[in-house]
C-alpha cells in the first residue's frame, strides 16, 4: 500500500510540474492510479473487515460457516468465530445488551453489569459460538479477539428462556444473520449464564478493539454472542479519492495545453 501511495504521489508531482511530456505515458499513469485506488479500497473493505486476531483457544471459521449451529452440530473444544458481513440496520434500531460506546475496560459478569441500548448504522458483524464436545461440562477461558476497529456493541440473549425474557440475539438475526445458517437463538435461545457465580464472563478491554472471553461453560447447550464492530473510517478513502481528483484535473489541463 505504501508503494502505491508513493507512486501516486510521484505521478502527481510530475504532472503538476509539467515534466510528463508524453500524453500516452500520462494516460497509462492515470489508469494505474485508478487501478491502484480500486485495489486498495477493495482490499480494505474485504481483507481487513474479515480479519480478526485470536489469542488463546479460539479459531476463525472461514466461509462457508457450518449450516447449523444447533447444539451438537458444530462441536469444538475451542471458541469459534466467523464473519457475517458488513450489514446496515436500514434505519431500524438494533437492541444490544452491552454498548461498546462505554469506556473500557468493561466487565460483563452479572445481570446488573449489562447496559442495554440501541444501535443504528452500518457495522461489521461477527458471531462467536461455543459448543464443547459431548454433553459433559466444557469450558474455555482467556481468549482474546482483536478486531480492526472498536466494538460498537455486544448482543446475547437473556439468562432466562426466550418465552420469559428478551431474545436479543434471535431478534438481531434477520438483520445480521447469514442466509442458510440455522442459529439456535431464533429457536430456543442459547444459555449465556450470568446468574451463576462460576458462569459466563466477557470483558471489553480498554481500547475497545479487544474482546476478552474470560470464561464460557456449556454442557448440552451452546454459548453464543454477536459482536458488532464499527466500519473503517473513511479518511483513507477520502485521501486517495482527493489524490485521484487532483491527478485527473492536472491531466486534463496538460492535455488541453498539448493541443494548443
Amino acid at each position: 500500500m505504501f508503494l502505491i501511495i508513493k507512486n501516486i504521489g510521484s505521478l502527481v508531482v510530475q504532472v503538476i510540474a509539467g515534466s510528463v511530456d508524453n500524453i500516452r505515458r500520462l494516460e497509462v499513469g492515470i489508469k494505474y492510479v485508478l487501478f491502484s485506488v480500486i485495489s486498495v479500497v477493495y482490499m480494505l473493505f474485504t481483507v481487513n473487515a474479515q480479519a480478526v486476531t485470536i489469542t488463546g483457544d479460539g479459531i476463525q471459521i472461514f466461509p462457508p460457516p457450518p449450516a447449523s449451529l444447533l447444539p451438537g452440530m458444530a462441536e469444538n473444544e475451542k471458541l469459534q468465530i466467523f464473519f457475517e458481513g458488513t450489514k446496515s440496520t436500514a434505519g431500524s434500531d438494533v437492541d444490544v445488551v452491552v454498548s461498546g460506546l462505554l469506556p473500557g475496560p468493561y466487565v460483563i459478569d452479572t445481570p446488573a453489569s449489562r447496559v442495554k441500548g440501541v444501535l443504528t448504522g452500518k457495522f461489521n458483524s461477527w458471531y462467536i459460538h461455543f459448543d464443547g464436545p459431548g454433553t459433559g461440562l466444557s469450558t474455555v477461558s482467556d481468549v482474546i479477539f482483536t478486531f480492526d476497529n472498536p466494538i460498537a456493541g455486544l448482543i446475547f440473549s437473556d439468562d432466562k428462556p426466550v418465552w420469559l425474557g428478551d431474545n436479543y440475539l434471535g431478534d438481531s438475526e434477520p438483520t445480521f444473520g447469514l442466509a442458510g445458517v440455522t442459529y439456535p437463538a431464533s429457536l430456543n435461545g442459547p444459555n449465556f449464564d450470568l446468574l451463576n457465580p462460576n458462569g459466563d464472563e466477557v470483558t471489553v478491554l480498554a481500547d475497545r478493539t479487544k474482546l476478552l472471553i474470560n470464561h464460557f461453560a456449556t454442557t448440552s447447550g451452546v454459548d453464543e454472542m454477536r459482536v458488532l464492530v464499527f466500519t473503517p473510517e473513511p479518511d483513507t478513502y477520502m485521501l486517495l479519492g482527493g489524490v485521484l481528483v487532483i491527478t485527473l484535473i492536472a491531466y486534463h489541463r496538460r492535455k488541453r495545453k498539448a493541443k494548443m
